[in-house]
Parts: C-alpha cells; sequence; structure tokens
C-alpha cells in the first residue's frame, strides 16, 4: 500500500501597491464593505478615506498616511513601524506604497479610534511637542498677520479711492469754471 502524503498548503501572501489606481480599487473595496466611508480627493491630489469627518487613511505621492501607530511584535519585542521622521508625528504611521496591504486598511477601519483620540494619547503632558500643534499654532500666527496686512491695504485702497474722488471733483469745478469764462469772454 501506498503511502498518503499530505499536500503542501500554499499561504496567500498579500502584495502590495504600486500606483493610485491599485489603491483606488483597494479603497473600493473598503468602501462596499463597510458603511459610514467616504471617498475625498483633497487638492493636492491625495486621496482620503473619511469617517464622521475624521481620516482614516490618505494614498499621498510619497506613500499612505494611517492615522494611526503601527507596531510589530508583541510584548516587550513590540517595536513601532513606519514611523514619520522625528516624534513631532508620532499618532500617524507612513506606509510606502509597496508595503500597503488590504488587512492593514480593514484594520483601522475596525479601529473605533479617531485621530485625535490617537493624538491625545500620545501627546498627553507633551502637547507642545506634536507637529499638528506647532502647524496649528504658525497657522494662527499667519492668519492674524494677514488679517492686519488686509486692513491696511483695504485702508490704502479706501485713501486711494478718496483721492481719487477729490481729484475727480476738483478738475469737474476747474472745467465749469473755465467753460464759464469762455463763455463770459465770448459774449
Amino acid at each position: 500500500m501506498a503511502k498518503r502524503v499530505a499536500k503542501k498548503e500554499m499561504k496567500k501572501e498579500e502584495k502590495g501597491v504600486r500606483n493610485l489606481t491599485q489603491i483606488r480599487k483597494m479603497f473600493n473595496k473598503i468602501l462596499t464593505s463597510h458603511k459610514g466611508l467616504t471617498l475625498v480627493e483633497n487638492r493636492h491630489g491625495a486621496v482620503q478615506v473619511k469617517r464622521n469627518g475624521s481620516l482614516l487613511f490618505s494614498a499621498r505621492k510619497d506613500g499612505m498616511i494611517i492615522t494611526h501607530p503601527i507596531y510589530e511584535g508583541k510584548g516587550k519585542k513590540k517595536e513601532r513601524i513606519f514611523k514619520v521622521g522625528g516624534n513631532r508625528w508620532d499618532h500617524l504611521s507612513l506606509v510606502p506604497f509597496d508595503q500597503v496591504t488590504l488587512t492593514m486598511l480593514e484594520a483601522r477601519v475596525k479601529d473605533p479610534k479617531t485621530p485625535a483620540d490617537y493624538h491625545d494619547e500620545i501627546y498627553k503632558n507633551r502637547k507642545q511637542e506634536s507637529g499638528l500643534v506647532s502647524k496649528l499654532e504658525a497657522s494662527k500666527k499667519r492668519k492674524e498677520k494677514a488679517g492686519k496686512s488686509a486692513t491696511k491695504a483695504r485702508k490704502a485702497t479706501k485713501a486711494k479711492a478718496k483721492g481719487a474722488a477729490k481729484a475727480r471733483k476738483a478738475t469737474k469745478k476747474t472745467t465749469k469754471k473755465a467753460i464759464r469764462k469762455v463763455a463770459t469772454a465770448v459774449a
């Protein structure tokens, strides 16, 4: 009798994506299988998936931004991977396109936490170290500066308009006087 040989089962490995059309296909699978998600393309060309207005992940030119930290391993060997440069964006993960997988995105969709929750959890007592907070403060300063310069510009245009109106009025008066003088001299 022949001995039975067990067949090897091949594990299907997920391959990463290479371009935005493959990303869009992946997003379509996620959008059709989960309710409450919206697909948005921002003005910079990034394709984003949002839930209730908060960003879950965004495909940009330099890779995929996923709005939660990704770890590899368990326990003491747990290590952060796909970290954004520096420690100012610890609540985000920047994954190269060739390493993005559908299970990675599914895990983010199933995670109920918002990006704000992750931000608050990671930057508890050190909010000033956060890139998000520093960006917000810089934006406020720019807005204040732009508001002041806009006010100055408005005042300058009003003054210029008043000056032009006075000049028109003055030329009208002088031309009327000149016409009267000519009319009296002829008569």
